[in-house]
């Protein structure tokens, strides 16, 4: 596991270093293959803090990613849904009876005893 990630982040740092430019990123990548070469204490440590900082991203980024789907997708087509099916979204607004009491109305002890 920890030679895996140390070898993606390494990868990472080689691919950022072609598209942005940055010696430091390339220095980087040289040291991550060299800590994953090596077993020691630091290349877990690295591994076990990104595995955790991933972890969180995720968290994140799915709550983000539902979000921006909810409202550029699915709001959308609610709305297009209701505008051309008129009748099928009308059951929604029933006009008739309703189950609940008005405030107007007196409470005795035969409507608590027969709520229904």
């Amino acid at each position: 596991m920890v030679l895996e990630t140390l070898v993606v982040l390494a990868l990472a740092a080689l691919v950022f270093h072609l598209w942005l430019g940055p010696a430091w990123l390339l220095y980087l990548a040289t040291a991550l293959l060299i800590l994953a070469i090596i077993p020691n204490p630091l290349a877990t440590l690295i591994t076990k803090g990104w595995l955790k900082f991933s972890e969180l991203l995720g968290a994140v980024m799915s709550r983000i990613v539902m979000t921006v789907i909810f409202f550029l997708f699915l709001t959308p087509l609610a709305a297009l849904y209701r505008l051309f099916n008129r009748a099928a979204a009308d059951h929604f607004h029933k006009k008739g009876t309703t189950y609940w009491r008005t405030v107007e109305e007196k409470f005795t002890k035969e409507s608590f005893e027969r709520p229904w």
